[in-house]
């Protein structure tokens, strides 16, 4: 993210997209949580190849090649978290 405080990471065979929180001052990795292709509504993901992030962090891009798709989410800066 912009700032630094998260890592976000596509998994391709789980249709998933891993958040990590970064600590600033070790750069040490925490899981924060995971959006995931049918789960929760989310859909558009299965396959994710790619992963970006806008440049004000408000929102979160993934490109999925098993749906051809580019999936939208957005981002709260605090947590991490994706919204679909």
């Amino acid at each position: 993210s912009p700032e630094g405080a998260h890592i976000y990471v596509a998994s391709y065979l789980d249709g998933a997209v891993a958040i990590f929180g970064r600590n600033g001052s070790t750069g040490r990795l925490a899981f924060v949580g995971q959006v995931k292709d049918g789960v929760n509504g989310v859909d558009g993901i299965d396959g994710a190849s790619g992963v970006a992030v806008s440049p004000d962090g408000a929102h979160v891009y993934v490109t999925a090649e098993f749906e051809s798709a580019l999936t939208v989410f957005a981002r709260n800066a605090v947590t991490g978290a994706l919204t679909f």
